[in-house]
């Protein structure tokens, strides 16, 4: 992961609040969070920020992955979690990332939001429930 980000010449900034242990496969959810944060690195490009911040909110952890990137076209925000779908140039994305993403989150009983506004930055949020 650290050498995505020093590729990408972007800063990280991260804000973990407490969050309790999570029923969860790790090795999954640790995908779930690379893709994302590699996503966020390659639409940022050098001198942009990553932010990471971690909340708990009523029964479930919150994590917010935040970029001051380049945003998502407002058309293609309904299709980004669809397989195949992608916005990168040819031989750069498979599309697949956030497809799976999205499935691995809901697999384990959360879910994933996306906000994005063109040329200022995206934001995915991912709610997961706590362990009983």
């Amino acid at each position: 992961m650290r050498s995505v980000v020093s590729q990408a010449k972007v800063t990280v900034a991260r804000d973990y609040g407490e969050v309790p242990p999570l029923s969860a496969v790790a090795a999954n959810l640790e995908q779930v969070f690379v893709n994302l944060i590699t996503n966020a690195c390659h639409a940022t490009g050098p001198g942009g920020q990553v932010r990471l911040r971690t909340r708990c909110e009523g029964r479930e952890a919150v994590v917010w992955v935040e970029d001051t990137g380049s945003g998502i076209e407002t058309e293609h925000l309904s299709r980004i979690f669809e397989p195949f779908f992608t916005t990168k140039t040819e031989g750069k994305g498979t599309g697949l990332g956030l497809s799976i993403v999205q499935r691995i989150v809901e697999k384990h009983g959360g879910r994933i939001d996306v906000h994005s506004t063109p040329g200022q930055g995206t934001t995915f949020t991912v709610r997961l429930p706590l362990s009983d």
